[in-house]
């Protein structure tokens, strides 16, 4: 029996639901709608001697770059049993996922860590974040009716998903959702959700999945929880924003997910918010002439420009790339050692690991520069810094 791959049977099955029970702090009852949720298909594990070591889940999804989804593999429920830790299993098992997926065709890779390095000795570094949004009902002073708001149907579905997809397009990092996600927003662990869509004449401009918890506030006081929300419009955001003033009388907060730049703060009338950092995300480029052409550019970019990368585990992202960008598409060949764009030796030089908050615009070149993550001459930190920019990479969705 290979040391990596599905588990099989009903005792390595059981065993993952013991480790995930065990590493993630859940009960033991909720791990089966869990793995019954996500796809037994989908789960990965490491044996040693016959016994599992370690387990992951992979998501096969999308992730928004430049206006474009590109095919994504997602890790999750990395876990490793307290008597197997120490031994290496969970760089192990990681690094047998990455192979996977980059044999698969996927150019790239997304998780959230509980550690860093572990993750950066799979080539992932941080490319962005998900932020928590928090407002305060009471002051958010809007009182805007002018659109409909009506609790939503299982027939808006396919409205809602084309809306999300497109106001996710618009910026970087956002997930292009598979089931699995949706269904943790529409039935979020151990809560209720309802769902409400703001209609323009027929046509939904924004919608909401509205939980509640009890907080740590007054008796029979509790925050409102967006598992998601968005809207394509001013007067739908506005719509929202009442909604969510509307929970005033017993709700001491409204808090979702997204960034500090999310276009809902920049309806409110007072400051009300604010943004927190919770969970930064890492990225691991698997096909870097792949990732680069899927992805979308600028409209007005156009340049070149040779990379010259190192990757330890994947021999096919090594060496020297010619990146062409223009009209929003890039095109990248290979490159022989001696060649070059018209400015001779203007190459970055970096790890796999500095490609990937280069690629999500997490950080422009002289930053990842400065913090030693690439390296090469001004012209060529300049072409790269006009061609990489874009809005800041952003998720909402936990996974």
């Amino acid at each position: 029996m290979s040391d990596y791959g599905p588990p099989s049977g009903a005792r390595e099955l059981s065993a993952v639901a013991a480790i995930l029970a065990q590493c993630f702090n859940t009960p033991a009852e909720d791990v089966g709608p869990w793995i019954a949720r996500a796809g037994e298909s989908n789960l990965r594990v490491r044996r040693q001697r016959g016994q599992v070591c370690a387990c992951l889940l992979i998501l096969r999804m999308g992730q928004w770059f430049g206006g474009r989804s590109v095919p994504m593999g997602g890790l999750a429920a990395v876990g490793v049993p307290a008597e197997h830790r120490g031994a290496g299993h969970a760089l192990a098992i990681t690094r047998a996922a990455v192979a996977e997926l980059a044999a698969d065709g996927l150019p790239l890779s997304t998780l959230y860590p509980a550690t860093t390095h572990l993750y950066r000795q799979a080539g992932y570094e941080v490319a962005g974040g998900r932020f928590e949004l928090r407002l305060q009902p009471q002051l958010i002073g809007l009182r805007e009716r002018e659109l409909t708001l009506r609790a939503m149907t299982d027939g808006d579905l396919p409205a809602i998903r084309e809306l999300a997809a497109q106001r996710a397009s618009l910026g970087n990092g956002a997930l292009d959702r598979g089931e699995y996600i949706w269904s943790r927003i529409r039935e979020p662990r151990g809560r209720i959700a309802r769902g409400y869509v703001v209609e323009r004449d027929g046509r939904i401009e924004g919608y909401a999945f509205l939980s509640q918890a009890f907080g740590t506030g007054r008796p029979g006081h509790y925050d409102v929880i967006a598992p998601d929300c968005a809207a394509l419009t001013p007067q739908a955001g506005r719509r929202l924003l009442t909604l969510f003033a509307d929970h005033a009388s017993l709700g001491d907060a409204v808090t979702f997910h997204g960034g500090p730049a999310e276009s809902l703060l920049a309806l409110l009338p007072e400051r009300c918010s604010t943004a927190r950092l919770v969970d930064p995300w890492m990225l691991r480029v698997l096909d870097v002439k792949g990732a680069l052409q899927a992805r979308g550019w600028p409209a007005a970019a156009r340049g070149e420009l040779l990379l010259d990368l190192r990757d330890d585990l994947l021999p096919q992202n090594q060496g020297r790339f010619l990146l062409e960008v223009e009209g929003g598409r890039a095109r990248v060949d290979t490159a022989p050692s001696a060649a070059g764009p018209s400015a001779a030796g203007a190459a970055l030089r970096l790890d796999v690991r500095g490609l990937s908050p280069l690629y999500s615009a997490h950080m422009p070149p002289a930053a990842l520069a400065a913090a030693g993550l690439l390296e090469g001459p001004p012209e060529a930190l300049a072409v790269a810094a006009s061609l990489f920019a874009g809005p800041a990479p952003v998720m909402s969705d936990m996974f």
